[in-house]
């Protein structure tokens, strides 16, 4: 099986979010941990984690899963069998380090949804918008700068940013 072209995809999304790649490996193939996979993981771990992914998801579905080491963090992509990114589950290499926004954790989903009222969006957006709360000035602008929101009007994320600033000015005052 080759396993170049689902790296390559991996690799070249969060290329595009500006993370700089350093190592990616196929983590798992339809929810089924790869040679690789059951080499570096000890099995434990490695059944945690096929069983957390299966929960997640409610089913198997047909895909892999590419382990990324960026300079800030790993990302676990995962993806359809014909290469369409479905989420990317980011940790950062340090405790309050870099989150994804939204649009580029759950590239599928529009601002719009339901998604974002329940389940893994739900967690993520609240978890996501304590994390950017505790940033400066300066380090939000900077956020802003490396993650525009999504020119697409189909996908609805654009004024986000804004709507966030006003949403706080208006809980503050309200206070």
């Amino acid at each position: 099986m080759d396993f170049k072209p689902p790296i390559e995809a991996a690799t070249q999304y969060l290329e595009g979010l500006s993370l700089e790649c350093q190592s990616a490996f196929i983590k798992f193939v339809d929810n089924i941990p790869t040679v690789t996979e059951a080499r570096n993981w000890p099995l434990r771990v490695k059944l945690r984690r096929l069983f957390k992914s299966l929960l997640f998801q409610n089913k198997l579905i047909p895909g892999y899963t590419v382990e990324v080491v960026t300079i800030e963090g790993v990302a676990s992509v995962h993806m359809s069998r014909n290469l369409v990114i479905n989420w990317v589950s980011f940790t950062p290499s340090s405790p309050g380090g870099l989150l994804l926004p939204l649009w580029a954790a759950f590239p599928h989903f529009t601002s719009v949804t339901i998604f974002w009222r329940m389940c893994p969006g739900e967690d993520y957006m609240l978890q996501w918008r304590e994390w950017y709360r505790g940033l400066t000035d300066a380090e939000r602008f900077k956020y802003q700068e490396r993650f525009p929101t999504p020119a697409d009007p189909q996908r609805a994320w654009e004024g986000w940013y804004e709507m966030l600033g006003k949403a706080e000015q208006a809980i503050a005052h309200a206070s």
